[in-house]
């Protein structure tokens, strides 16, 4: 991590008794969480007085989960708007949690996944770090990133797709719940490295679904106006977001636009009336709206033919989502026959 850390005065006598010993124990961070904090982080003047303790002395279990806490709670909801993390803090941030461009190690890495996650919107630097980390921990593996319990340098453990579903998935991501064409190329990468490998099962689910998403419901990042319009409308409908994200699983799952969204509306009592559900069914229906979305045109066509290409042959990752995508898909183009044929789908 950076050195350049200035600490006022009075942060700079409170660090030297904190760090007396050179190390913080599950007490002292107790302590500090208690005493020093109050439970959460009020301004940068604290935010840096965190920074400093972790490069130089850093802790134990509690340590951590203090550090990933409070610092989560200051870049995510003590600003304004609430949920966004804005450029000139992301830049902060950034230049906070690496040094010469690397990522400092597990703890910087665990708030930047637990940033992404938690905030509505992040800015492209900062879910282009965490992905490049992610690539380079996976076929570098091991050492200080990831603590001695993990991971086997080249595959893909649970652990691993843990960290990159949160990350492709995580609401400041890219695309939110939906998958970016930057996040599914980079999940292409990851899977020509280790396709040979003896991966976690979980990993072929996570590649077939997030690059079917990508494929099949395309999204760029919102914009801040976006976001706010999107808030706004959220508070004033309790349940929406829960909706939205149990429709968007069960698009995804192969059910129709009416199917998941009675299964949406399903899950939470009391969202809509009768007459709402009935209502949307009836737009949907009319606009057809999952035809439209669920189409794989020639341009996505071409650009999964190329991904694909790269690798030189269609391994079974590869076969599990050309079969995902004719099977969900309503309609791909023409040019993809001969993909499917080959893949024996």
């Amino acid at each position: 991590m950076t050195a350049s850390i200035q600490l006022t005065p009075e942060k700079a006598m409170l660090a030297e008794e904190i760090l007396a010993d050179g190390y913080i124990d599950d007490a002292e961070a107790m302590r500090i969480r208690r005493e020093v904090f109050q439970g959460s982080v009020a301004d940068t003047e604290e935010v840096e007085l965190i920074f400093y303790l972790d490069a130089n002395g850093g802790g134990d279990k509690a340590w951590a989960e203090l550090f990933i806490e409070t610092l989560s709670d200051f870049f995510v909801r003590k600003q304004f708007p609430p949920g966004i993390l804005c450029q000139e803090d992301a830049d902060y941030f950034v230049r906070r949690v690496t040094s010469d461009g690397k990522i400092g190690g597990r703890i910087e890495f665990d708030l930047l996944v637990n940033i992404i996650e938690k905030a509505w919107l992040c800015p492209e630097n900062v879910v282009a770090l965490a992905i490049d980390v992610a690539k380079e921990a996976v076929l570098a593996g091991g050492g200080k990133l990831f603590g001695p319990e993990r991971r086997r340098q080249g595959v893909l453990d649970k652990a691993d797709v843990d960290d990159i579903r949160k990350l492709v998935y995580g609401t400041g991501g890219g695309g939110g719940y939906t998958v970016t064409r930057g996040e599914a190329e980079m999940l292409f990468n990851l899977n020509n490295a280790v396709i040979e490998k003896e991966n976690d099962p979980s990993w072929r689910d996570l590649f077939v679904k997030s690059v079917g998403s990508y494929l099949m419901f395309p999204r760029q990042a919102p914009s801040v106006d976006e976001y706010i319009r999107c808030q706004t409308w959220l508070a004033e409908r309790k349940g929406t977001r829960e909706f939205i994200k149990e429709m968007g699983k069960s698009l995804i799952d192969g059910r129709s636009l009416k199917e998941a969204f009675d299964m949406a509306a399903s899950l939470i009592p009391g969202m809509v009336t009768n007459e709402e559900r009935e209502k949307m069914a009836r737009l949907a229906e009319e606009e057809d709206i999952a035809e439209r979305l669920a189409q794989v045109d020639e341009a996505e066509a071409s650009w999964l033919m190329g991904q694909i290409a790269a690798a030189g042959v269609v391994h079974e990752n590869e076969r599990a989502l050309l079969a995902f995508i004719k099977k969900t898909a309503t309609t791909c183009h023409p040019s993809m026959d001969p993909l499917f044929a080959q893949a024996g789908v």
